[in-house]
């Protein structure tokens, strides 16, 4: 330590010796004196202190950049303040100084050491172990290094030489407190290793020889004796403990521990609660559950513990231990509010809606209903729930004591809308709007209630009323927008949709239903951007069936193509993307893709008759017979009277050289029609070659 003399100045003495006349507190003013003199002396020799130690430090920098002069460090002060930093636990410069002593004084083992330890206790192990090797390369029968070393060597987990170092150390002084704790230790966590407990117990006991109040130590023989059923001899040295230091809480709880195993339950109850008390100050919830917990097992007629465990739980996030001990102390008092809310609360952290509404009904039932709060919570959770009937009723319960409330009316309007009851929603709506003439949502609502009802009037005022009090309104945009396309005003109608689009530009409804409007003003190009950008966001069939049509009219024939393709890959069963795909092929004169589209058409529609004549003639012209005969039969079974079909059928088997079943084609069309004279001719002609 840097030693500062004490020296006062003139001016000093001064002021102590100076003596105001006419004053009327002497004292008290040589009193007021003195202390300021003693602080200010204090005050300098801090920050003379604080110089001092700052030059050492920048001379120390210097040194280490080869640019100072070691020469003025002293090494007394230098060491001084390598323990001064190690006293106040500042580890990083203590390093730095020692580590500038080891170099200066290579040999000298108390710097080695000094800067070894330094490394230990920040922490940096294998540094410490280290400079601890060198320490005994330069003195290997040093009591401290040895003992370090084998701490090192528990670090590194390495018992075995740290076993060693131990009884080096105990060579050396026989009484090493240190040394014999830790061998008690490593022998004893060594179960395995034959009369451990013996062994242990010997190191124990040799530490408790040289200082009988060696806490740990005798803590430990208590525990080897209390885990050997010698209860009575663990009584005894766990006592040995409170007599060194009453408030031991490890020796308490033992002790309670122990009288509890051998049944004296009043004596086990005296250490639990002094045990608890000390803890308690500590705030290590953790142990204090532990032995809350056995004092309720000795003495469970306590209701304040279960309330107090259920707080230790809480707060120690174990909410359904919490919640456990809370439903006993509810169970003890019913109209306990705090063990109510704490309870709602651990069921709203858990997401447990049932149970919080069933304790929630269980709180206002001891506040008689007259807190709003819990009854608004109420209708939320069973609307959360979906229980639309239970939530509106508290809703509702509330509103007929709030009637201003809009957002109550909202609330309940929804529950409505969610049952599927638009009269009831409608009338709510209305009331919200009673209320707040400018509410923007029962506004929205009430138009889009109308328009669904197709109450265009209704739907186009508050849609309109809406607009003049928000304009920017997503809903009433949309809503106009649909009132104006449905009455062909196209024009203001795409207004409304770039209105709404504005407040959402990837809506999928305003998307599409801007490009269909575009699409009746006959602007394609228009259409087919916002029918892109609608796929984007919302790809189905349709929208690219649509695609495809104003694709068609801007005469990009190719990529309409590959937008039906799309179309179909989304939903295989959309047939009015195969119909416009196979009309693309024909108008390219790609006959062969088009009739492929229309069979794959039929699987989805096998009664389309003008598709099926298609695929009749096509194969009947390419000669295949056979498929040529199933689309005209499947032609007949969807209509009986369609003559062609017979005719076709029958000239299909004579050119097969099959003339039993085209004379009997004829006679099933002369059966239809006994005035078809071609078919009368060809049955005779051919009844007559048979014979």
């Amino acid at each position: 330590m840097i030693i500062i003399t004490d020296k006062r100045n003139e001016q000093d003495n001064r002021f102590i010796g100076s003596q105001t006349k006419n004053n009327k507190y002497p004292r008290l003013i040589q009193a007021i004196s003195v202390i300021a003199v003693i602080l200010a002396f204090v005050l300098l020799i801090n920050s003379q202190n604080q110089i001092q130690n700052d030059t050492i430090l920048k001379e120390i920098d210097s040194s280490e950049h080869g640019q100072g002069n070691s020469d003025k460090l002293t090494e007394y002060d230098l060491d001084q303040l390598g323990q001064q930093f190690l006293n106040q636990n500042d580890t990083k410069q203590a390093i730095r100084i020692y580590t500038f002593l080891h170099y200066q004084y290579p040999d000298n083992l108390k710097y080695l050491n000094s800067l070894a330890y330094s490394y230990f206790v920040s922490g940096d192990y294998k540094n410490a172990f280290l400079s601890f090797e060198k320490s005994l390369q330069l003195d290997n029968n040093n009591e401290f290094t040895l003992f370090y070393t084998g701490l090192c060597y528990i670090q590194q987990q390495d018992n075995q030489n740290a076993e060693k170092f131990f009884k080096k150390t105990l060579n050396i002084n026989s009484k090493h407190e240190g040394a014999l704790l830790n061998l008690g230790n490593l022998i004893y966590g060594e179960k395995e290793r034959e009369n451990y407990q013996e062994k242990s117990a010997y190191y124990y006991m040799k530490c408790i020889e040289s200082n009988q109040k060696n806490k740990e130590c005798l803590y430990k023989m208590g525990i080897l004796h209390f885990n050997r059923k010698s209860h009575y001899k663990a009584i005894k040295f766990f006592k040995l403990i409170l007599d060194v230091d009453p408030q031991h809480p490890l020796a308490n709880c033992s002790l309670g521990d122990t009288y509890l195993e051998l049944k004296q339950n009043y004596e086990a109850l005296i250490y639990y609660k002094t045990c608890v008390e000390l803890i308690n100050q500590e705030q290590q919830q953790k142990e204090l559950i532990q032995y809350y917990k056995k004092i309720l097992q000795i003495d469970p007629n306590q209701p304040h513990l279960k309330n107090t465990l259920a707080e230790l739980y809480f707060n120690s996030k174990q909410y359904d231990d919490a919640y456990l001990f809370y439903k006993q102390v509810i169970k003890n008092n019913p109209k306990d509010q705090k063990a109510l809310l704490a309870i709602i609360k651990i069921c709203e952290i858990k997401n447990n809606l049932s149970d919080q509404i069933y304790w929630l009904k269980n709180l206002i039932d001891i506040k008689n209903q007259n807190n709003d709060e819990y009854i608004q919570k109420l209708g939320d959770l069973n609307y959360e729930i979906k229980n639309y009937y239970e939530a509106i009723s508290w809703y509702r319960q509330l509103f007929n004591k709030l009637k201003q409330n809009y957002s109550l009316a909202l609330k309940i309007a929804q529950c409505y809308v969610d049952i599927a009851d638009d009269h009831a929603a409608e009338l709510w709506y209305l009331k919200a709007l009673a209320i707040d003439q400018q509410n923007l949502i029962s506004l929205e609502n009430l138009s889009q209630l109308y328009y669904y009802e197709r109450k265009t009037l209704q739907a186009a005022k508050y849609s309109q009323q809406c607009l003049s009090f928000h304009s920017q309104s997503l809903i009433c945009n949309k809503i106009q927008g649909f009132l104006n396309y449905d009455d062909g005003h196209y024009q203001e109608a795409s207004q409304n949709f770039l209105m709404a689009l504005k407040q959402s530009p990837y809506d999928p409804q305003a998307l599409f239903s801007l490009a269909q409007t575009y699409e009746a003003l006959k602007q394609f190009d228009k259409a087919s951007f916002f029918y892109k950008k609608c796929i984007t966001v919302n790809p189905i069939a349709s929208i690219y069936k649509n695609l495809a049509d104003c694709l068609i009219q801007l005469n990009q024939i190719e990529e309409a193509i590959i937008m039906l393709t799309k179309s179909i890959q989304l939903d295989s069963s959309y047939q009015d993307s195969y119909l416009l795909l196979a009309k693309l092929y024909e108008s390219k004169n790609d006959e062969q893709s088009s009739i492929e589209i229309y069979e794959k058409y039929y699987q989805i529609d096998p009664y389309d008759a003008a598709i099926l004549l298609k695929l009749a003639q096509y194969y009947q012209k390419e000669n295949q017979i056979e498929k040529s005969i199933h689309y005209y039969k499947s032609l007949i079974e969807i209509n009986q009277s369609y003559e062609p079909a017979y005719q076709a059928i029958s000239s299909l088997f004579l050119q097969s050289n099959k003339i039993d079943q085209g004379i009997l084609y004829f006679h099933q069309l002369i059966s239809q029609n006994q005035y078809n004279e071609f078919a009368v001719a060809q049955y005779k002609y051919l009844t007559a070659i048979k014979k």
